[in-house]
């Protein structure tokens, strides 16, 4: 009688591809069968649709969201042991951890990103530490570990960023995820960042999106990192000459769409100057606002320039009128 093939007796490759259909938690009990599954459901890529990172001076505090609709999240029960809760919804499950709920986010968070064939679509990341740096030094160690163990970066699609400030340790725990591959970065910073630091910090050739809200983004020498994005929002200290550029350079880039700036009380844009500088000899002025069209060279759209000095500053491509 010929042998019946067990699923287990598969090749790696082959039990790889059946696994990557299956939800994360049913994944996770798989692993429990044997060692075959846990082997073939370790090296099986996932992508957590979701994770909120808070780093607080007080506490770590981390939510997943699968991609089945479940969430997964840690809330204190007594000083020494939290709750796991587990929540698709309809059903709750919870588990008793005999660790307290940072120690015990920290901890999973560590064991789960540690596998190189898991990455995160969105992560929501909140460092906020305005005293006591124990937990956020406890993060950095973390993902120092991550990186060594996985051999890299964490995978990373789409980064909000929400922080004081780029300090050491926060630019630390930044440096840990890949950043050459994002098609949004949203980030909302309490002070004035430099174009260069921005630069440096992230990749510009696959963001699609970006907005920076809260503080303002300072010296503009270098605008060419925002050259390739579709739309941006941002605070911004702004001169009629950085808004000519922005004009200049978006003219020119067929993916562009909207670009809307948020005013520094100190920048320096002027209606009078602003006209100017654009060869207006009669400015259009409504309800308070400089409006400026013209056609985008070999294009059926147009560039529109709205200014509302000393509050925004907008640029956007519009379809052609007739």
């Amino acid at each position: 009688m010929a042998a019946t093939a067990q699923l287990g007796d598969m090749p790696l490759e082959v039990m790889r591809m059946m696994l990557s259909e299956l939800p994360f938690l049913d994944r996770m009990r798989l692993r429990l069968v044997s060692r075959g599954f846990y082997e073939a459901v370790s090296i099986c890529p996932h992508v957590f649709e979701d994770i909120d990172l808070r780093v607080e001076s007080h506490r770590i505090h981390i939510t997943y969201t699968l991609d089945s609709g479940h969430v997964i999240t840690y809330r204190p029960i007594q000083r020494d042991r939290c709750m796991l809760w587990i929540n698709d919804g309809d059903v709750r499950r919870t588990y008793e951890r005999r660790l307290r709920s940072s120690e015990a986010a920290l901890h999973d968070f560590t064991a789960l990103m540690s596998n190189q064939y898991l990455s995160i679509r969105n992560l929501h990341l909140h460092i906020r530490v305005p005293e006591g740096l124990y937990f956020l030094t406890k993060f950095v160690e973390a993902l120092t570990e991550i990186q060594w163990k996985r051999g890299g970066q964490i995978g990373l699609e789409k980064l909000f960023l929400f922080a004081d400030g780029f300090f050491p340790m926060v630019l630390t725990s930044v440096e840990a995820f890949q950043r050459d591959q994002l098609s949004v970065l949203e980030i909302e910073m309490g002070n004035l960042v430099e174009v260069s630091q921005l630069r440096a910090l992230f990749g510009w050739e696959t963001i699609e999106r970006f907005i920076f809200t809260a503080g303002t983004i300072i010296e503009l020498d270098n605008i060419n990192i925002f050259g390739n994005i579709s739309q941006i929002t941002m605070n911004a200290l702004l001169s009629t000459e950085d808004a000519v550029r922005f004009r200049d350079m978006f003219m020119r880039k067929p993916k562009f769409e909207r670009f809307l700036v948020y005013l520094h009380r100190l920048s320096g844009i002027r209606f009078d100057s602003l006209a100017e500088a654009l060869g207006m000899d009669s400015p259009v002025l409504r309800d308070g606002q400089l409006i400026h069209r013209e056609p985008i060279p070999n294009s059926h759209n147009d560039m529109v320039l709205t200014a509302r000095p000393p509050n925004t500053f907008l640029l956007e491509k519009e379809p052609r009128r007739d």
